[in-house]
């Protein structure tokens, strides 16, 4: 496992620190959105855009800041048909009063329970996270570990403590806490849903494992006390 350090991954050219905020909008992001950034974030969206819209992005060369100021109407100027320019244009307004949570806001035990609730696990007790079989062989890519990574997702961003990439693909997160293990559970769900994401928007068809690989895992350890975490799209696992 190689331990050097790599660029972190954002759809964008350049990142954005985030620590000591809570929040950090998500126009912020999306202006450092070059115009391929930007088509890879839309398509993670869920909003159903043709390849005839892409082909228009690409061709009037739509990055993150432009994006943000396009009007239903100027992409209809463009030739882009009316459905795809309505969602486009609804969706930047939408992104304009969107924040960004940072990862390491979540510190109580408040949070530890709404987090473990969202995945299924009701009294937020890390006990009853269901546990998962270890899967050995993932891949045979070069592996890398990159300390302080950013990872942007849909709600949440920041640095997390280390990454674990095959390639391009995250598969997992590790957070380090020193005495206040709930806190690092907590984080490290949301970090695993956001890196998740993070690898939705990256991946296209002939990339690293295909549209198979649906699962990210996650390490949170105080040193002495580890504990190992799989996030899947149905839900959290974990394996002690």
């Amino acid at each position: 496992m190689s331990s050097e350090t790599s660029t972190p991954y954002t759809p964008a050219s350049t990142s954005t620190s985030v620590a000591g905020n809570e929040t950090v909008t998500l126009v912020e992001e999306i202006k450092k959105y070059d115009t391929e950034a930007l088509i890879s974030f839309l398509q993670g969206q869920n909003l159903g855009l043709s390849e005839t819209a892409i082909k228009i992005l690409e061709k009037e060369e739509i990055d993150g800041h432009a994006f943000l100021k396009v009007a239903e109407e100027k992409l209809r100027s463009y030739g882009m048909p009316g459905g795809p320019a309505i969602k486009l244009a609804d969706f930047a307004k939408e992104c304009k009063d969107k924040k960004l949570r940072s990862f390491s806001s979540y510190k109580t035990k408040k949070d530890l329970k709404e987090v473990l609730a969202k995945h299924g696990v009701e009294d937020g007790r890390i006990t009853d996270i269901p546990q998962f079989t270890p899967i050995r062989e993932l891949t045979g890519k070069k592996i890398s570990l990159n300390p302080q990574f950013e990872v942007v997702g849909e709600e949440n961003t920041d640095c997390v403590d280390y990454a674990i990439k095959a390639l391009e693909e995250l598969i997992c997160i590790t957070e380090g806490k020193q005495y206040q293990i709930a806190i690092g559970f907590a984080q490290n769900v949301i970090q695993r849903e956001s890196a998740f994401q993070t690898n939705k928007r990256k991946r296209k068809a002939d990339d690293a494992f295909g549209e198979e690989y649906d699962y990210l895992f996650g390490i949170v350890t105080t040193a002495t006390e580890w504990h190992f975490l799989l996030y899947t799209p149905d839900g959290d696992f974990l394996h002690e």
